[in-house]
């Protein structure tokens, strides 16, 4: 890094006092002041560097704050889903279902959690009241759900989104609120 010696003020100054100096010696105080020019300007851009890498350092703290989040948000995740399958394990019987329904919502952290099964298959099995739509309606409601991407079976969006929402949250069932409605549903088809 090189200053011309007669563009700073630093060096104006210095060769006003050059004059005083003896005989053969203002040479050596010329690179003298040379050196003295640009290891000021290195000590500038240190500053210049080092004001960036603090830049930089406070952006990548910021990130890892938010992968930290992202990390904690992911286990707690994981724990919730664990705590769910660790209950769903323990259903052996279909009339037990509605109780397991109601551990697996409070599991979950979720208002309302609904099972929907057809009647010709399952409702002999569960208790009277559960709901058990007829095959063919709950066949086409679930293919008139929207999605993105038509290939793929699962719905996640807003139950405000659904064309039929009564259909799967219905109205009469404890737990249907104003919350429910504003929330979110995932749907997954059986045997994916």
């Amino acid at each position: 890094m090189s200053n011309s010696f007669e563009d700073t003020e630093l060096t104006a100054k210095a060769l006003e006092l050059e004059r005083f100096l003896p005989e053969g010696r203002q040479a050596e105080f010329r690179m003298l002041v040379a050196a003295m020019a640009d290891e000021a300007a290195r000590n500038s851009a240190q500053a210049d560097e080092t004001v960036r890498l603090r830049e930089h350092a406070r952006r990548l703290g910021g990130q890892l704050k938010r992968l930290q989040d992202i990390f904690r948000g992911n286990d707690q995740a994981f724990a919730t889903f664990r705590s769910a399958l660790t209950l769903s394990r323990r259903l052996r019987r279909m009339d037990e279902l509605p109780d397991m329904l109601a551990e697996l919502s409070r599991a979950m952290g979720v208002t309302t959690l609904t099972c929907l099964l057809s009647r010709e298959l399952f409702a002999a099995f569960v208790p009277e009241g559960f709901p058990c739509p007829a095959a063919k309606s709950l066949t086409a409601a679930i293919n008139a759900l929207p999605r993105a991407d038509p290939a793929r079976r699962v719905y996640v969006g807003p139950i405000a989104a659904l064309p039929r929402p009564d259909f799967f949250f219905q109205s009469g069932r404890p737990g249907r609120t104003a919350a429910t409605a504003r929330g979110l549903m995932l749907y997954r088809p059986p045997g994916r």
